[in-house]
C-alpha cells in the first residue's frame, strides 16, 4: 500500500512538473522578452530580458486577496452562527409542537380513562340493581 502511495504521489509530481514545464514553454513571452539586436558588422544578435517583477504591486494584490479572503471568511461565518441560531430556534419550536401534542393525547387519554371507569361503574350499579 505504501508502494503505491509513493507510486501515486510521485506520478502527480511529475505531472505537475511537467504541465508547469509546458506552461511555460507556451507562455514564454510573458515571462522572457527578446530583442532583436543588430551588430555594426552586420550581425544580428537576439537579446533576452527578462521581464522585472513589481514587488510593491504584487505586495498590494496579496494585501487586497488577504483582505477579501478574511472578509469573506468572517461573512461565512456570520452565516454559518446564523443557521445554527436558525436551527435552535427550529428544533425548540418543534418540542414545543411536540408538548403540545403529548399534552392534547395525555387530555383525550385521561378523558377517554373517565369515561371508560364511568360507564364501568353505570355496568356495575346496573349489576347490582337487577
Amino acid at each position: 500500500m505504501k508502494k503505491q502511495t509513493k507510486g501515486f504521489l510521485l506520478g502527480i509530481g511529475v505531472a505537475a512538473a511537467a504541465a508547469g514545464a509546458y506552461y511555460v514553454y507556451k507562455n514564454k513571452e510573458k515571462f522572457v522578452k527578446t530583442e532583436e539586436v543588430v551588430n555594426p558588422d552586420g550581425t544580428t544578435e537576439i537579446k533576452r530580458t527578462y521581464v522585472p517583477l513589481d514587488m510593491d504591486n504584487a505586495k498590494a494584490k496579496v494585501s487586497e486577496a488577504y483582505k477579501k479572503t478574511v472578509d469573506k471568511a468572517k461573512e461565512t461565518w456570520e452565516k454559518v452562527e446564523d443557521k445554527i441560531e436558525e436551527m435552535k430556534e427550529s428544533k425548540k419550536e418543534v418540542a414545543e409542537d411536540v408538548t403540545e401534542i403529548v399534552e392534547d393525547a395525555a387530555e383525550v387519554a385521561e378523558t377517554a380513562v373517565e369515561e371508560t371507569v364511568d360507564a364501568v361503574e353505570e355496568v356495575v350499579e346496573e349489576a347490582k340493581a337487577e
